[in-house]
């Protein structure tokens, strides 16, 4: 996250307090189910879906912070890009086997 919205999510954290800051990121992802829901029914609500994307971004950056694991995930996160990356070239060498 950058320096800059990192002050503005310390300071959001300040004035609402963390507890709150956590249910509201359990609200957002909701929002987010329920675009994605709309739009596998048939809903034209890409706008929607960005922004709800959008808004549970800026909630997990401050679940990070509430936590304390911004390091952590983001270790996480190179070891399950590299796990995705191993699974699919797993799968790309089956298929040109059996092909």
């Amino acid at each position: 996250m950058l320096n800059k919205e990192k002050v503005i999510f310390q300071d959001a954290l300040r004035t609402w307090g963390k507890t709150s800051q956590v249910f509201m990121s359990i609200e957002e992802m909701g929002e987010l189910i329920q675009a994605l829901s709309k739009n596998f029914r048939g809903k034209e609500n890409l706008d929607n879906i960005a922004e709800e994307i959008t808004d549970v971004e800026i909630m997990i950056d401050q679940l990070k912070l509430i936590f304390d694991v911004e390091k952590r995930c983001s270790e996480i996160r190179v070891e399950k890009v590299d796990g995705l990356k191993n699974r699919l070239e797993v799968l790309s060498w089956k298929k040109v086997r059996h092909t």
